[in-house]
């Protein structure tokens, strides 16, 4: 059973491919990637918040603790687990931070390699992408980034703004040097929301990891060069790296 009523959409068949969405998006922003992978079976999810996944309701505890990257860390190590098989995990901008957080709360049990596209173990605070201290400012930054989905579904204002709270000042440096297995990451040399600089930090923390930098590109690599983040996760289908 999927934890907690998760969304999730299973596509293709092969090796399992669990994808983590960034922080205002959702399970979709992955489509344009996935539709050109063969051989794999992408496991894509909805965390709390995003699509037809729970939301916070009032009288059942604290938003802070629902929309909370250590419970979605919990929550997408449960969906691994429930897979029964390795698997490869992949995130993407916040679904880094997730990814990561799984390796240091649960370790790397039924992870056979990661992919990191565009995220970051510790945001500089230079480079935060939402600057109000209190909730209903941070509601407003969100509704105000809307234009760069391009009418694509986005997570609610609410699951944003308590997620930014819960990993702006989060560290997961120190886990890094702690994964034992192959990393791939992915980073636009343009990404003015997790800069370049970040990536190469993760990727000089783990000593099984190879960093492919792009140039011309930003943020956005799921949407902006599918061809290009499918054909390196294609060349990592475990089949093809025996």
């Amino acid at each position: 059973m999927i934890p907690y009523e998760l969304e999730t959409r299973h596509i293709g068949a092969g090796k399992p491919l669990v994808a983590i969405h960034g922080i205002q998006s959702t399970m979709d922003c992955w489509l344009p990637v996935v539709e050109k992978l063969h051989g794999w079976q992408t496991v894509l999810v909805n965390l709390p918040g995003r699509g037809n996944s729970p939301r916070w309701k009032a009288g059942t505890g604290s938003p802070s603790d629902f929309y909370n990257l250590d419970r979605y860390a919990d929550l997408v190590h449960e969906l691994i687990t429930s897979i029964g098989s390795p698997v490869s995990l992949a995130g993407w901008s916040m679904g880094v931070s997730v990814a990561l957080n799984i390796v240091k709360r649960h370790g790397l049990a039924n992870i056979e390699q990661l992919f990191l596209f565009s995220g970051v173990a510790r945001m500089p605070e230079e480079a935060w992408p939402f600057h109000s201290s209190d909730v209903q400012g941070l509601c407003r930054e969100a509704d105000n980034r809307l234009q760069n989905f391009h009418a694509m579904p986005v997570a609610d204002s609410i699951a944003v703004a308590y997620s930014w709270l819960s990993m702006r000042n989060m560290d997961l440096r120190p886990a890094l040097g702690e994964i034992d297995c192959p990393v791939t990451i992915i980073h636009g040399v343009d990404d003015r929301e997790c800069p370049l600089a970040q990536g190469k930090e993760i990727a000089d923390r783990i000593k099984r990891a190879v960093m492919v930098p792009v140039e011309g590109v930003g943020h956005y690599v799921l949407r902006d060069i599918p061809g290009t983040i499918a054909d390196v996760v294609q060349s990592r289908l475990p089949a093809a790296m025996e």
